[in-house]
C-alpha cells in the first residue's frame, strides 16, 4: 500500500484543485493564505513528513536554507486510487514561502526533494508492473533539467543544497547496466557523470560535503565517502561498522565476502576484527535460524584457527556441522581434530 496508501484511508479529501489540470509543470503566483507558515531554516525536517495545503495533501521535503517546499501526492486527483496502479497521475507543488511557484503532473512522485535556487527532483515510479522508473530534474521555472529512465524499479535519490548535482539509486533488474546501481547527474549541463555499484550497497542518504566527494549514509553505520568516479575513500570504517553494528544478516554477508578474498585463511588484524563480527552476530542472530548460525560458527571458527587458537576453533567448527553438515568444513575440523590429538 506505502506509506501514502495507509494515510489516505479513511482520510479521502473531497475534490482537488488540480482535476483539470494539464500534465507537466505549470506556474502560479497565487498566494494560499490558507497554507501554514515556513518555518524558520533551524526547524526544518531533514526526512518529508505528510502536510495539508487547502485540498492538496501530500509529502514534504524544505530547502536546506528554508526558503522552498516540494509537496508530492502519488494518488489520483481523488485521493482514492494510490500505490500500484495503472491509471490516476499524481501532482506536486514547489512553493517559494507561502507562493505557489508550479503545479505539475507525474504518473507516480516519489522521493522529492529541493534545493536552496529551488531545482527540485523526483522519482516516477510509473503505471503498471514492469521494472521501471524514471529520474525527473526541474529548476524552480519549471523547466526541465534532466529526464533518466530506467529498466529498473528505483530506490532513492539525493540532491547537493546548491542544486547542482542529484544522484538516484536502482534496484534490482535483470538489465545488466540499471542493475543495482548508482547514477550521479550534473543539473547544470543535464548529464550523466558516473554510475557504479556501490560496494557497501543501497544508501539511506547522500551528502555532497566536498567537491569531488559523495557521502554514502546508511542507518545504524553512518556515513562514509566515495568519489564520483565510485572510489571508496572510507573502506576500514565501514567494515568496522558493518562488523559490530550492522543487520545480522548484512554483516554475514559481508563476512562472507571478505573471507572469501583471502580464500579462507585469516590471520592477524583481520581475522581479531572478523571474529568480533561473527561473535556480536551470534548474539543476535534467533537460534531458529539455523543456516546462518551455522555460517557464523564457521567464520569464528577460522578465524579462530588463524589466531592460532585450534581447541576453540574445533569447538566452532563442530557447532557449524552440527546445524549443517554440508556446510563444507567438515574435511577441514578432521584435520584440525587429528592434529590436535597428535599433539595430546
Amino acid at each position: 500500500m506505502g506509506f501514502l496508501g495507509w494515510l489516505f484511508k479513511g482520510n479521502q479529501p473531497q475534490g482537488s484543485t488540480n482535476s483539470k489540470q494539464s500534465s507537466g509543470a505549470s506556474t502560479s503566483g497565487a498566494n494560499e493564505s490558507a497554507f501554514p507558515e515556513l518555518p524558520e531554516a533551524s526547524e526544518q525536517v531533514e526526512k518529508p513528513h505528510v502536510i495539508t495545503f487547502g485540498d492538496f495533501v501530500g509529502e514534504c521535503a524544505y530547502s536546506a536554507n528554508g526558503r522552498y517546499r516540494l509537496v508530492w501526492r502519488d494518488t489520483d486527483d481523488n485521493y482514492s486510487n494510490f500505490g500500484h496502479r495503472r491509471s490516476g497521475a499524481g501532482g506536486y507543488i514547489l512553493l517559494e514561502g507561502n507562493n505557489i511557484l508550479l503545479k505539475g503532473r507525474v504518473a507516480r512522485p516519489n522521493d522529492g526533494k529541493v534545493a536552496n535556487n529551488g531545482t527540485f527532483i523526483l522519482n516516477d515510479w510509473g503505471f503498471g508492473d514492469a521494472l521501471k522508473g524514471t529520474f525527473l530534474a526541474f529548476d524552480k521555472s519549471g523547466k526541465s533539467l534532466l529526464t533518466k529512465k530506467f529498466k529498473a524499479n528505483l530506490f532513492n535519490n539525493g540532491l547537493s543544497a546548491d542544486g547542482h548535482y542529484a544522484v538516484c539509486q536502482t534496484c534490482g533488474t535483470d538489465y545488466e547496466s540499471h542493475n543495482e546501481r548508482f547514477f550521479l547527474f550534473d543539473l547544470d549541463t543535464g548529464s550523466n557523470l558516473e554510475n557504479w555499484a556501490p560496494e557497501t550497497g543501497r544508501a539511506f542518504d547522500y551528502e555532497f560535503s566536498q567537491p569531488g566527494i559523495i557521502r554514502l549514509v546508511y542507518r545504524n553505520l553512518g556515513g562514509f565517502r566515495f568519489t564520483y568516479k565510485g572510489e571508496s575513500l572510507d573502506q576500514a570504517a565501514y567494515a568496522d561498522a558493518m562488523l559490530l553494528h550492522g543487520d545480522a544478516a548484512d554483516a554475514l554477508e559481508f563476512i562472507h565476502r571478505m573471507v572469501r578474498t583471502t580464500s579462507g585463511e585469516l590471520q592477524g588484524q583481520w581475522a581479531e576484527k572478523i571474529l568480533k563480527g561473527t561473535r556480536r552476530v551470534l548474539s543476535v542472530l534467533p537460534p531458529a535460524d539455523e543456516a546462518r548460525m551455522a555460517s557464523a560458527y564457521r567464520y569464528q571458527g577460522q578465524c579462530l584457527e588463524g589466531l592460532g587458537n585450534q581447541e576453540a576453533a574445533l569447538a566452532s567448527y563442530d557447532k557449524a556441522l552440527a546445524l549443517k553438515p554440508g556446510i563444507g568444513i567438515k574435511g577441514r575440523a578432521d584435520k584440525l581434530r587429528k592434529g590436535l590429538a597428535q599433539k595430546s
